[in-house]
């Protein structure tokens, strides 16, 4: 699968939230936040994988300015444009919501092109055709914590992604589902982040007046393998979103996979009660889901199908305060060279 930029996810996720617009005071805001990426199938060479991103973002009115270790990234949604810097290399370059948006519909159809002209004349050998269904849900838990001196509750978000073969050989192959869990921890009252709330709020106008007459759910479906389903779901999703109310402080996505007629067990997945470990190995991610759901022939019964997490993400949120930056920094820097903007796309059609 074609791995996404971090600033192009922005876009997309602002897109997929489907936030509502309303009219805010532009102020400042500026805070810390901190990405934990882990990879739990591969036992301890999981590791290897794994990897952690600290930014500090800083928002004056309507422009949002994002520092790591060695890069800059500039939403200015007054004048519509992208500014990634590159300190290292003292360069910067600009690329317009408008610009950007055609480039991720030409992908599309590039993406659509190859998969047809890779489609086989013949049924012979192709792999076998899955049925897939979606549910989501919210969960509120009661459960509540303090966060960075702010008092907040616990949400969850479950998408479930259920799936089996159509054909005979459904006995022998994968089946069961995945669940892609937020477990969210929002505080209702942070008023220091209503100026992040507004930025959001105004960037979801500025981007979807962008990508209005682009087919947005054709170039999503294809990044997310072409599941004609995945529209539907992330519409479910939108709706169920809009009832989460507050500022997330902490939030923890995590991919699980749970064999065949076998309920998920949340509290093993959010991590509240632990498992025996059985041991691991570098069998790669398909096999780790195959052998979850359906156990290896001939083996005893410690690999019998069970719940697996396979992979989770992290982030939290810290130091806020409303200390405000100077307006130059949410301009190109005037020592650095410009240079043409290098499309994040560019080896989309590559294996």
């Amino acid at each position: 699968m074609h791995r996404i930029p971090q600033t192009i996810a922005t876009l997309l996720g602002v897109l997929i939230l489907g936030l509502a617009v309303t009219t805010v005071d532009a102020q400042d805001v500026r805070y810390k936040t901190t990405s934990k990426t882990e990879l739990h199938v591969l036992g301890f060479l999981g590791g290897l994988f794994d990897g952690e991103t600290k930014e500090e973002v800083s928002i004056k009115g309507y422009k949002m300015r994002s520092d790591g270790k060695d890069q800059s990234t500039i939403m200015d949604l007054d004048g519509e444009r992208m500014i990634t810097i590159n300190h290292k290399k003292k360069e910067y370059s600009i690329i317009t919501f408008a610009e950007l948006a055609e480039m991720m519909s030409q992908m599309g159809t590039q993406m659509k092109a190859e998969a047809a002209e890779a489609t086989p004349t013949t049924t012979e050998g192709d792999a076998p055709e899955y049925e897939v269904e979606f549910d989501l849900e919210v969960r509120d838990t009661g459960k509540s914590k303090k966060i960075d001196k702010y008092g907040t509750e616990q949400k969850v978000i479950i998408l479930e992604t259920r799936f089996k073969p159509k054909d005979a050989s459904a006995d022998t192959l994968p089946s069961g589902s995945l669940y892609a869990i937020t477990d969210m921890w929002v505080a209702d009252d942070v008023p220091e982040m209503e100026p992040a709330e507004a930025f959001q709020r105004r960037m979801a106008e500025v981007v979807q007046a962008n990508v209005a007459s682009m087919d947005m759910a054709g170039v999503i479906n294809q990044l997310l393998d072409s599941y004609p389903q995945v529209g539907a779901a992330m519409e479910r999703s939108n709706e169920e979103m809009a009832k989460v109310e507050g500022f997330p402080m902490a939030t923890t996505m995590r991919l699980v996979s749970v064999p065949i007629d076998t309920d998920l067990d949340l509290e093993l997945a959010l991590g509240e009660k632990k498992k025996a470990k059985k041991g691991g190995g570098f069998g790669g991610l398909l096999k780790k889901v195959a052998e979850a759901q359906v156990g290896i022939e001939g083996e005893d019964e410690k690999a019998a199908p069970e719940q697996k997490t396979l992979m989770s993400v992290h982030s939290t949120t810290d130091s806020i305060n409303n200390k405000s930056r100077d307006a130059a920094d949410f301009e190109p820097p005037s020592n650095y060279k410009e240079i043409e903007y290098e499309s994040p796309f560019k080896d989309a059609g590559k294996k």
